[in-house]
């Protein structure tokens, strides 16, 4: 599997919310996190000159491709902010550890694609993608952002991307790793 089929994923608290993209794309830009736009696809960036700034890698010596191969492949680090979605989505990612209620901790089964409320078996709580904790391995939403070619617990974002992509929306940010 090449590197760009992993990708570390940013999405709202609220998955009903919708930042403003066109705001977004300036204030990442401003912060030296994008870099120009990349001719792979709409809504691709080059990672900016301050990018290292904004994500933090975990490990001794991670090995990450910023430059685009010369054969035109996505088998590097680039970055995504996908168009807005009409409603909330649920996207997986990884395979790990099954999500948790935030109320009782119990286990739960969610199955991407389908209704967006779960009831709890534990405490019977009605819960919506915010109230469940999906421990890194999903999440949901309506604009997401991606920093593909990282692995999953690989890289995390910092405290100031989490604080940017967050200006003026209030709700906060949270992630998660996929695996195409």
């Amino acid at each position: 599997m090449t590197t760009s089929a992993y990708r570390l994923i940013l999405h709202p608290h609220d998955p009903h919310a919708l930042p403003d993209r066109e705001a977004l794309l300036a204030t990442l830009r401003t912060s030296g996190f994008l870099g120009e736009p990349w001719s792979g696809g709409e809504g691709r960036f080059l990672v900016g000159e301050r990018f290292f700034h904004h994500v933090t890698f975990l490990g001794c010596s991670p090995h990450v491709e910023v430059e685009p191969p010369a054969d035109g492949g996505r088998g590097f680090t680039h970055i995504e902010l996908s168009p807005p979605l009409a409603t909330p989505r649920l996207f997986s990612g990884e395979v790990g550890s099954p999500p948790r209620c935030r109320r009782c901790r119990h286990s739960l089964e969610v199955v991407p694609g389908e209704a967006l409320l779960v009831t709890c078996p534990g405490c019977g709580a009605s819960l919506g993608l915010e109230a469940i904790d999906w421990r890194h391995a999903a999440g949901g939403g309506r604009l997401l952002l991606s920093i593909w070619g990282i692995h999953p617990h690989e890289a995390v974002p910092s405290d100031l991307l989490l604080g940017l992509v967050d200006r003026g929306q209030g709700g906060g940010w949270d992630y998660f790793y996929s695996r195409l």
